[in-house]
């Protein structure tokens, strides 16, 4: 029988193989530059950051622990403010004893005149006093189905702020709606923007407020700063969004509610233990024993715990 020898290895496979060697070092090397660059800008990203990603001339001053929360996380809280503002009967109670000590029935408006040194009011003034509180009065009156003082302070204190639009009007008074916080968002164009497009160099001073849709997250609307009321809570002046009042005890509440949940669920085993007794005796003498311990009073007419 003849011995079978290999085929030998044609020149253009051996190329083949030493040009997928090659590639295959060439991507090696090509990753692990990736992975130091990212590392690198991982290191740079802990120095002081702008307070904006168009900074101008506004950097940010103090550590990293200051920094506010990020969208997700105060839209996150602002979801759970609102479920236990709501379910929770503590919660409930804190935000209705705000609602009524500090914007209950009594709160209102009026103008004065400011003063300067020894200036004396003259009549004129009184008139436009006058008629800046009776304007005021109208605009409530027209628009007490859509605004209150109550419902303003109960959505900047469980949502962190209010938005409060105006619609223009020939006539006095205009119409004014509230705008849930959710609607004012970042569009694809300006991600970072937070729904509030302020001047470059200055974040206090906001141009206009973006609406977007809330299932798509497109743009709808520009609504110009003079045509809405922006109400923030739990926030510094150079911060866009408000905080709501609820963030520091989130937890506490919810650990509290899962602790009464447990504590009734323990109440609830407790009381259905069954107890077991061994009788000495007839069968007849055990069964008479247990007819007694049903009925709830022992062999000598006391009254004992119920078998079952």
């Amino acid at each position: 029988m003849k011995p079978r020898f290999a085929p030998p290895i044609r020149p253009f496979l051996m190329l083949n193989y030493l040009r997928d060697k090659l590639s295959t070092v060439s991507l090696k090397a090509r990753y692990e530059r990736l992975i130091h660059e990212r590392l690198l800008n991982l290191t740079e990203s802990t120095s002081p950051q702008s307070v904006e990603d168009d900074p101008g001339r506004w950097q940010l001053a103090g550590d990293a622990g200051s920094l506010p929360l990020g969208d997700m996380e105060r839209m996150d809280a602002r979801s759970r403010a609102r479920h236990l503002a709501t379910h929770n009967p503590h919660a409930r109670n804190m935000l209705r004893l705000l609602e009524a000590y500090v914007a209950g029935p009594g709160l209102k408006l009026t103008h004065r005149e400011r003063r300067r040194g020894d200036d004396r009011p003259n009549l004129d003034q009184t008139r436009l006093i006058a008629r800046a509180d009776l304007l005021w009065q109208d605009f409530l009156t027209v628009n007490q189905t859509h605004y209150s003082y109550r419902e303003h302070a109960r959505r900047a204190w469980r949502d962190g702020e209010c938005f409060v639009r105006k619609f223009e009007s020939s006539a006095w008074p205009p119409a004014v709606r509230f705008v849930d916080p959710e609607r004012v968002a970042a569009d694809p164009s300006d991600p970072e923007s937070g729904g509030i497009v302020t001047e470059p160099h200055d974040v206090e001073s906001p141009l206009a407020y973006l609406l977007v849709d809330r299932q798509t997250g497109r743009l709808l609307e520009d609504v110009p700063a003079a045509e809405m009321l922006h109400t923030r809570v739990g926030a510094d002046s150079n911060q866009k969004r408000g905080i709501t009042i609820f963030a520091p005890v989130l937890d506490v509440l919810d650990c509290y509610e899962q602790w009464m949940k447990t504590e009734l669920l323990a109440r609830k085993l407790q009381s259905s233990i069954v107890l077991w007794r061994k009788v000495q005796g007839s069968p007849q003498q055990a069964t008479s024993l247990a007819d007694a311990a049903a009925s709830g009073a022992g062999l000598s007419g006391d009254r004992r715990e119920r078998l079952k």
